[in-house]
């Protein structure tokens, strides 16, 4: 039942989420990874059969399209909270664009950056502690 005239349902809201969440768990299951292996292991066998045709080749490259938008709307969105993070490192925006040199550097850099904060940290507790 829709509350007080703004559309919202609750028991639709709760179907989402558990809906979602069903197919989060099997998505990321080994039987997806089984079927998805699976399916492309026909897509390539069936082949021959279509004669290699752009509507054969559609079938996978549309999956690939689709993902590759999702993953640049991803990097988008972190970038833009890194961007709107007062005093983040900034290095890592659009790290996916750069040389894998500039990658390996900005990894190394947050490698470090991680140890660091992780023995301040260490530090902070061992004080704590005393």
């Amino acid at each position: 039942m829709a509350s007080a005239g703004n559309g919202y349902d609750p028991a639709m809201h709760d179907s989402i989420n558990i809906f979602s969440r069903r197919i989060y768990k099997f998505v990321s299951s080994p039987a997806a990874l089984i079927l998805a292996f699976a399916s492309i292991v026909f897509w390539a066998a069936s082949g021959p059969h279509f004669r290699y045709s752009a509507d054969w080749l559609m079938l996978v490259n549309s999956g690939n399209n689709a993902q590759s938008r999702d993953t640049t709307a991803i990097n988008a969105k972190l970038d833009a909270l890194i961007l709107a993070i007062e005093g983040a490192d900034n290095r890592v925006v659009g790290v996916e664009h750069k040389t894998i040199e500039e990658t390996r550097e900005v990894h190394e850099h947050l490698a470090t950056a991680v140890a660091d904060a992780e023995s301040a940290t260490d530090d902070r507790e061992s004080i704590r502690t005393r």
